[in-house]
């Protein structure tokens, strides 16, 4: 083989070489602009979902902060035919508690009271004969009763083992010396669950809870 035909198949082969390589070089050049254009859609998704999560669990917070203040805000009912109560006993802010469930007076009217309670998984508000939904997907909703010793009307909100609790379902006779409710509830949020919680001093109680 002479000079000329030597130099020929050089050139052929290093032309070969050289398209080979570019081709090579643009599919990794494709595959790592595909990864990174999956990586850009990614993240975004990820902070759409982050950003609605965050939104949902705070509606769900403010949800629960505003029973608690409801609540909170209870108005002292008077024993049905008594004018002026001369006894605790005589008057009382809840009208009946249970495990799951709550009804608070309005105002010094026995048929005006505010009832919120589970039913399946909404946490919903009863009052003036119409209800509606407060905070939807909640898995669990749990009401603990605290009432102040016989006779002690003034309460060290520190003080724990002043507060007695309660049965699960709040007797009659217990419901004058109510002045704390615990509320927590556990509600499912973008797929997690969250359990929020309040301590609710009731304000209106004829038993004061001193802060």
């Amino acid at each position: 083989m002479d000079d000329a035909c030597k130099v020929g198949c050089m050139r052929r082969t290093q032309a070969g070489l050289t398209l080979t390589e570019m081709l090579v070089s643009l599919l990794m050049t494709i595959i790592i602009a595909g990864a990174l254009f999956n990586a850009f859609v990614n993240t975004f998704a990820m902070k759409d979902e982050v950003s609605n999560t965050g939104d949902l669990a705070a509606a769900s917070r403010t949800a629960v902060d505003q029973v608690a203040d409801h609540i909170r805000d209870a108005q002292q009912f008077w024993t049905t035919g008594v004018t002026t109560p001369t006894l605790v006993s005589q008057s009382s802010v809840i009208a009946a508690g249970s495990a799951n469930s709550v009804t608070y007076y309005r105002s010094n009217n026995g048929s005006d009271t505010v009832r919120y309670w589970l039913n399946g998984t909404n946490l919903q508000r009863t009052a003036g004969g119409s209800t509606s939904t407060v905070l939807a997907n909640v898995q669990s909703l749990a009401f603990s009763y605290y009432k102040a010793p016989s006779g002690s009307y003034n309460v060290d909100y520190n003080d724990s083992t002043k507060l007695v609790p309660t049965a699960s379902t709040v007797a009659a006779a217990d419901l004058p010396y109510l002045c704390e409710i615990d509320l927590s509830a556990t509600v499912l949020v973008g797929g997690y669950t969250r359990t929020l919680t309040s301590r609710i001093r009731l304000r209106n109680s004829p038993f004061k809870v001193h802060l």
